[in-house]
């Protein structure tokens, strides 16, 4: 009876997959197609002045994009029963999504990620601020704001935007990539996800936190740095800050290629911890488990490496 049945699943597996076949070759191997609902792509015109925008997402890829014809506007490519408000008040350019569908047609084979473009007539604004459930987050080189403040549950960031005071980035599940920017302080945030700096320049404090994954900053120039990592290495490359670095991490190395800093903190329970420093700094190095191997100097900033598990290793460029 057991074999029966069994034999019968095979049979009703194998007809299934020759249909799903089928039908994949049918649509010219174009999943979308599958997707259950209709689609649209509708166009949100903006006929007011605004210096600040305000956008509130859910499922959606969202992009900045600059307008060609110097009008802005916002344009959504996805279900057809999701509808935007998109309104000007006090100045505020504010955009957000409106999900009619019933529970159950939130759910679907091969659904496309919906996309959202907001086409800006501007380089400059007063603040962005971006909050998003579920998408990719991308903002272009081309802006310029007064402050940013992104928050996305799931989802990538890629900022090239600049901020003349803060710029703050949170995302839980996620990456979050800082790119070719000038901020007067920032905060980037990321649970599960890495952390991804490269070109930029930061008059006050750069500060970052990941839960788990790796934290990697490259040419980044700061007041004083702050990295926080529970699972993960953070590298560091080309980084100098005018003040202080404070790394701490959990599990994972830490690494200082051609860095700087007038004092420098690394705390880390397990992980080697290794660098290249450019200047000449005073050592105070302590293993547990390991091997510490350091200059023997006694000029420069106070540098302050310990690590449970791991070995130590630095040295000054040039020598």
């Amino acid at each position: 009876m057991k074999k029966g049945i069994l034999i019968a699943g095979l049979v009703l597996v194998a007809v299934g997959s020759v249909l799903l076949l089928g039908a994949l070759i049918g649509s010219g191997f174009n999943l979308t197609k599958f997707e259950t609902g209709g689609t649209k792509t509708a166009v949100y015109p903006v006929d007011r002045p605004f210096s600040r925008i305000e956008i509130t997402e859910y499922e959606s890829n969202v992009q900045l994009l600059p307008s060609a014809d110097g009008s802005a506007g916002v344009v959504y490519t996805g279900n057809e029963k999701v509808s935007y408000t998109v309104s000007v008040e006090d100045g505020t350019l504010k955009i957000r999504a409106e999900d009619n569908r019933a529970w159950y047609e939130r759910w679907g084979l091969f659904r496309a990620t919906p996309s959202t473009a907001v086409y800006l007539p501007a380089d400059q604004y007063d603040a962005l601020i971006v909050y998003g459930r579920t998408g990719t987050v991308f903002i272009p080189e081309r802006f310029t704001f007064g402050t940013v403040f992104i928050n996305v549950t799931t989802g990538n960031i890629i900022c090239r935007a600049s901020a003349n005071d803060s710029l703050t980035i949170r995302g839980k599940s996620g990456n979050v990539n800082l790119e070719n920017a000038r901020a007067g302080s920032v905060n980037l945030t990321t649970s599960t996800g890495r952390i991804t700096v490269c070109s930029v320049v930061c008059k006050g404090e750069f500060s970052t936190r990941c839960t788990t994954g790796d934290t990697s900053l490259v040419d980044l120039t700061c007041q004083s740095l702050l990295s926080n990592v529970s699972t993960g290495s953070v590298i560091l490359q080309n980084t100098v800050a005018a003040d202080s670095f404070l790394i701490q991490g959990g599990t994972g190395s830490v690494v200082l290629d051609d860095c700087d800093a007038g004092r420098i903190t690394v705390k880390v329970s397990t992980g080697d911890v290794t660098g290249t420093l450019r200047t000449a700094k005073i050592f105070y190095a302590h293993t547990s488990t390991g091997r510490v191997r350091v200059p023997d100097t006694n000029s420069g900033g106070r540098c302050e490496i310990t690590t449970s598990t791991g070995d130590v290793t630095f040295r000054i460029a040039g020598d």
